[in-house]
């Protein structure tokens, strides 16, 4: 929550680098970091959050944020890996917002260590590319 409350008085930030690795956040967490995103004017994002406790439901809270964040944005960079609880039905919503963001020219997405992915998120990923 405390991320959340700086961003909520940042209204400037155009790149936001927020490494969350290895903490306790869990899926409340990542709803209000992803509650401030779209009203910055961000141009890069990286967020880091392997092997925490977000499940599927904070990636697609995550995901539906950045259907909403600036259209300027041009690089990001997620990092759920070794998340036990994300699976394809989060990583898919992720993927699906990557069609919202027409200027992004760099894309990174670290999906090692998620066991429960499959190749229904390679095929997605390729089709939309």
């Amino acid at each position: 929550m405390r991320i959340a409350q700086l961003l909520q008085g940042a209204r400037t930030i155009t790149r936001l680098f927020v490494n969350l690795n290895r903490t306790r956040i869990t899926d409340l967490g990542m709803s209000f970091l992803a509650a401030e995103l779209p009203s910055l004017p961000l141009e890069e994002l990286l967020l880091n959050f392997g092997k925490t406790q977000i499940t599927d439901r904070g990636v697609t809270l995550l995901a539906n944020s950045l259907r909403q964040v600036t259209p300027r944005l041009k690089n990001l960079q997620v990092c759920p890996y070794n998340c036990r609880g994300v699976t394809d039905a989060g990583v898919i919503p992720l993927i699906e917002a990557l069609s919202c963001l027409p200027s992004l020219s760099e894309l990174t997405l670290w999906l090692d260590g998620l066991r429960e992915v499959t190749d229904t998120s390679g095929r997605r990923l390729l089709e939309l590319l």
